[in-house]
């Protein structure tokens, strides 16, 4: 890889971002949260389905202490 050179195709960017970020590779060491969000879906669900949600209204989450 050079300036100018030939670009690289997606599979041989892959490569290289993985040797380069190895801890972005796995995407499950950044999921760690998902399972707690998970107890929620439904209710994300419904709210993203009614529209953009407010504070107001995931105010009886359990999570609502994140958004204060």
């Amino acid at each position: 890889m050079v300036p100018g050179g030939a670009p690289l195709s997606e599979a041989e960017w892959d490569v290289k971002v993985r040797e380069w970020f190895p801890e972005l590779a796995d995407t499950r060491l950044r999921q760690v949260t998902w399972p707690a969000i998970e107890l929620y879906h439904e209710f994300i669900r419904e709210q993203l389905q009614a529209g953009s949600p407010s504070r107001r209204s995931i105010s009886g989450c359990a999570t609502s202490t994140a958004w204060r």
